[in-house]
């Protein structure tokens, strides 16, 4: 595949980005079709990170949340005063989970697989101190360094957040190579706040630092 048929297949505006980039690193032009590749690959590696981490943080925050509220239909109880917006999500991810399932009751295993990532981040906000913080999810980090921070868990996730999103709409990621291994590395730190046996695991098969590694050497040989 070359530079040709990559702008015709996937436009000459999308193209111009890495054109660009490869100016920036003293390449060829036509390497621009070596650095979309690595996009793609460097993106592969970064969500199926989050992905894990997605997983284990919306299964540890139902589980103790169930455990506090007794109850695993915690999205429901009266002391839990969801904002417009996570009201929002809840009723329409039901509704949706309805349709798509055809039954008349949404179970609670069914709403933790059908709430997206954003949702889960931002039971950390502010407004959620009192009636989910201190109910349980100051609980659920037993790696953290010292006494769990809501701000500090807070920040991370929003940052990640904001990564998985740029993956997620195909955009260039390697263009901020320092950024990129920075969430590399806050991916690693909130994985090992749950399980640092979770993360070995999961090192044992992600290739991002060495594709890391190649990138930053120019070196996009297979």
């Amino acid at each position: 595949m070359n530079l040709v048929q990559l702008e015709e297949h996937f436009s000459k505006e999308r193209m111009s980005s890495y054109k660009e980039l490869a100016m920036q690193r003293g390449l060829e032009e036509s390497q621009a079709v070596d650095l979309y590749r690595f996009n793609i690959l460097m993106c592969e590696e970064l969500y199926s990170l989050i992905c894990c981490l997605e997983v284990c943080l919306r299964n540890k925050i139902h589980n103790k949340l169930t455990e506090s509220f007794k109850t695993d239909n915690w999205f429901y109880c009266d002391c839990v005063k969801w904002g417009d917006k996570h009201s929002n999500d809840i009723e329409n991810t039901a509704n949706e989970i309805k349709k798509r399932k055809h039954v008349q009751e949404v179970r609670p295993d069914q709403m933790v697989c059908g709430l997206n990532f954003g949702f889960w981040c931002h039971v950390f906000d502010d407004c959620y101190e009192n009636c989910l913080w201190t109910a349980g999810l100051n609980k659920i980090f037993p790696n953290y360094s010292g006494k769990p921070n809501r701000k500090h868990v807070a920040r991370s996730l929003t940052s990640l957040l904001k990564i998985r999103n740029r993956i997620a709409h195909f955009e260039i990621i390697i263009k901020e190579e320092g950024e990129l291994l920075g969430y590399y590395n806050k991916m690693v730190e909130v994985i090992n706040w749950f399980s640092p046996e979770i993360y070995l695991w999961f090192k044992s098969f992600n290739n991002f630092e060495k594709l890391y590694t190649k990138l930053q050497n120019n070196d996009f040989n297979e």
